[in-house]
C-alpha cells in the first residue's frame, strides 16, 4: 500500500507536465491488483502483487503500444501486448489526466478457473495521472467472476 501512496504523492507534487510524445518510450512497472473477492475456487487466494515489467511506445498522440510480462492473479507468468487509445487532459498545466481504453492480449489464463483461450483478449479501461517523467495508471477489468483493479507505474526514459 505504501508504494501506491508514495507514487501518488510524487505525481501530484510534480512541477513539470507533459504527455507521452510520439516515439517516446516508458518503462512500465506492474505493481499490483485488487480483486472484488480475495479467493477463487474452494480455498485459493488471488495473487495481488502482480510483479512484472513492460514497455510502452507512443505511436501517435492518442495511441500507445504496450508489451511486457507479470505474475497474474492465478500465480502464472503472463505475457501481454496490445494497444491503448487515450486522450490527455491537463490540470493546472502541470498534471496530466489521461483516460484510456486498452485492447490487450495476454497469456497465462488458459489453465485457470477463467478457462480463457491461450491468447486471451482483455478489454482494459484505465486512467493515468502524472507528468512527463512519471505516471501512475489504475485500470479495471470489468468481466469475469471477480472484478479487478490493476496498478502500474510508468517511467519515461
Amino acid at each position: 500500500m505504501f508504494r501506491y501512496i508514495a507514487t501518488a504523492v510524487i505525481v501530484f507534487f510534480s512541477l513539470n507536465a507533459h504527455a507521452l510524445d510520439v516515439d517516446e518510450w516508458t518503462l512500465d512497472i506492474n505493481t499490483g491488483s485488487k480483486h472484488s473477492d480475495n479467493t477463487y475456487g474452494a480455498n485459493s487466494y488471488y495473487n495481488e502483487n502482480n510483479d512484472g515489467f513492460g514497455m510502452t511506445f507512443g505511436y501517435s498522440d492518442m495511441l500507445d503500444i504496450k508489451f511486457g510480462y507479470f505474475e497474474n492473479s492465478y500465480h502464472n507468468t503472463s505475457l501481454y501486448t496490445g494497444i491503448v487509445l487515450n486522450k490527455d487532459y491537463y490540470l493546472f498545466n502541470k498534471i496530466i489526466i489521461s483516460p484510456g481504453i486498452g485492447l490487450m492480449l495476454a497469456t497465462g489464463y488458459d489453465e485457470t478457473p477463467m478457462d480463457a483461450p491461450m491468447l486471451a483478449p482483455i478489454l482494459h479501461p484505465s486512467i493515468a495521472v502524472g507528468h512527463k517523467n512519471l505516471r501512475s495508471t489504475i485500470g479495471y477489468i470489468p468481466y469475469g467472476e471477480d472484478k479487478v483493479f490493476t496498478f502500474q507505474t510508468q517511467i519515461l526514459f
